[in-house]
C-alpha cells in the first residue's frame, strides 16, 4: 500500500490500516485479500469523512491473490471513491 497526502495523516492512516490488517489477521488466523484489503480501506476513508477526523490521502492498493491466482491493483482517492483492478495509471 501506498499512501499520498498530507504528512501526519499518511503515517496516522497507513500506521492504522497495517495494524488493523494486522489485527484481522490475529482474529481469523487468515491474511485478508488484497481486494478485502482494497473494498475495507475504501470503506474506512469513506465512513471518517462522516466525522471531524477525516483523513486527506489517496491509497494505492496492491497484492498478489494466492486463491484467484492473479495479481491485484486498485487506487482510492480522499473522498472513498475505489477503482479496483487497475490495469495501468497515467502518470
Amino acid at each position: 500500500m501506498i499512501c499520498i497526502g498530507e504528512d501526519g495523516d499518511v503515517a496516522q492512516f497507513g500506521d492504522w490500516c497495517k495494524r488493523n490488517i494486522q489485527l484481522y489477521k490475529l482474529r481469523y488466523g487468515y491474511e485478508m485479500s488484497p481486494r478485502s484489503s482494497h473494498h475495507w480501506i475504501r470503506r474506512s476513508i469513506a465512513e471518517s469523512l462522516r466525522t471531524q477526523d477525516y483523513y486527506v490521502v489517496d491509497a494505492l492498493i496492491g497484492g498478489y491473490d494466492s486463491i484467484e491466482n492473479k495479481a491485484f491493483l486498485g487506487s482510492v482517492d480522499y473522498l472513498g471513491n475505489g477503482i479496483a483492478n487497475q490495469v495501468s495509471f497515467n502518470v
